[in-house]
């Protein structure tokens, strides 16, 4: 597991590393490259075996809680 604090600077881009990687999957598999599970070619494909978890603080979920937006 990995874990990455709310307020690290690379946070971003650590929420959607997987997501990103996951796209990159589905165009080469569309050039013709072997992507499945076993794919020779799926091993350039990274984090998805990964389990990434961010960490939150108290202000961060008070935001939330506070924020007309929110997620829910």
């Amino acid at each position: 597991m990995v874990i990455l604090n709310i307020e690290h600077p690379d946070i971003e881009e650590f929420i959607y590393c997987k997501a990103r990687e996951e796209k990159k999957a589905h165009a080469l598999q569309e050039l013709g490259f072997d992507m499945g599970i076993n794919g020779k070619d799926s091993i350039s494909i990274q984090y998805q075996n990964a389990n990434n978890s961010v960490r939150v603080n108290d202000d961060f979920m008070h935001a939330v809680e506070t924020t007309k937006i929110g997620i829910w």
